[in-house]
């Protein structure tokens, strides 16, 4: 049995003594054809089963309906709170977006955007690989893209480079709030556990600045030997972080509270608090910043800032949809800005202060 051809928009157009043209302004519900016209057009489509092309739609009307997003972890927590935010923004204002995961690789990360400018996006979010040179160049495709007529915006990721429009979550306002809680909730000597400072770690580096912000907004001194680096992955060895713990808890001037950069930092911390019968909070507070899965799990359960990743996918598309439309009323280019938005601290026992509600 052979199978039949699929319509075309000829078909349509016949079915319908239409001019292919009057059926493809109907289809692209443009406002110059009549509803009535534009209704006979859709049930013949149904009628027909006929699928128009979106490659073909593109061309005949200068729009594709495509954005690009382009992440290093699809399922990391973060970026994926991220990407359901501007697939919802994007679903709005009836765009389909392309979903490309580089897998922090920039060779790969600057074939997908080669390949969503090939697919004809009308822009692209990004939150590209930080190399550890910020020197080398490495955003240049990004700032070749926008010179090309395609809207970019960067999402989440600081690329300290201000000639690209950037939403980021606010780290340095984040890592004071989380600070200026400790101190709030009386604490006047507070360490600060990190996994790595390094030039490229900026995430990290802005939650310590706003440490020191807070310090020295309290009238508190800042001591570089409260700072200290535990453990450098989720993999490394935990014996050497648990010693490295001990030795600093077991410091005559060892402080009252803890600071933790990122929330998985608080495990070993607890099993060697709990080792040398210290109790948390009586005898050391602790907050963090992430609000990760585990974070409302653990006993006692970890204050922890919320930081605004929903917020950040959110504004991030908004501020796109705001270039794409800019173009489109031939207003050029928009000068390019930065975004910051701080999250928001969720009090739980770790810290000892009661928790609101």
């Amino acid at each position: 049995m052979t199978q039949s051809k699929p319509a075309t928009i000829h078909d349509v157009a016949r079915h319908l003594s239409l001019s292919t043209a009057t059926v493809r302004r109907a289809l692209s519900d443009n406002g110059s054809i009549r509803p009535e016209t534009r209704e006979r057009v859709m049930e013949a489509v149904e009628q027909l089963g006929y699928k128009p092309s979106i490659i073909a739609s593109s061309l005949a009307s200068g729009h594709s309906n495509l954005i690009g997003v382009i992440v290093p972890k699809v399922w990391d927590s973060v970026f994926g709170i991220m990407v359901s935010a501007v697939a919802r923004e994007a679903h709005k204002r009836r765009y389909n977006i392309i979903l490309c995961e580089t897998n922090l690789e920039l060779g790969l990360e600057k074939e997908f955007v080669d390949m969503v400018y090939g697919r004809r996006v009308e822009g692209v979010i990004i939150a590209p690989y930080a190399p550890r040179n910020m020197n080398n160049g490495a955003y240049t495709h990004l700032i070749d893209l926008e010179a090309s007529g395609v809207p970019v915006v960067v999402m989440g990721t600081n690329t300290l480079n201000d000639s690209l429009t950037r939403v980021l979550v606010d780290n340095t306002t984040d890592g004071r709030g989380v600070t200026r809680h400790l101190i709030d909730c009386g604490h006047k000597r507070i360490g600060v556990f990190h996994s790595g400072l390094e030039e490229w770690n900026i995430a990290y580096r802005e939650r310590l600045s706003g440490y020191k912000q807070a310090l020295e907004e309290s009238g508190l001194d800042y001591d570089e030997s409260l700072v200290i680096q535990t453990q450098t992955t989720l993999a490394s060895d935990h014996l050497d972080s648990e010693n490295i713990i001990e030795d600093y808890l077991s410091r005559k001037d060892s402080p009252s509270a803890i600071f933790l950069l990122y929330d998985y930092l608080v495990f070993n911390l607890l099993k060697v608090a709990a080792s040398m019968s210290m109790r948390v909070p009586q005898n050391l507070a602790i907050a963090s910043i992430d609000n990760t899965r585990m974070s409302a799990h653990v006993q006692p359960s970890l204050t922890t800032l919320q930081q605004a990743n929903l917020e950040v996918g959110a504004r991030s598309a908004e501020m796109l949809f705001e270039k794409i439309g800019a173009n489109e009323n031939g207003l050029g280019e928009t000068a390019p800005i930065t975004e910051l938005i701080p999250g928001h601290l969720i009090v739980r026992e770790s810290c000892g202060a009661r928790a609101e509600g």
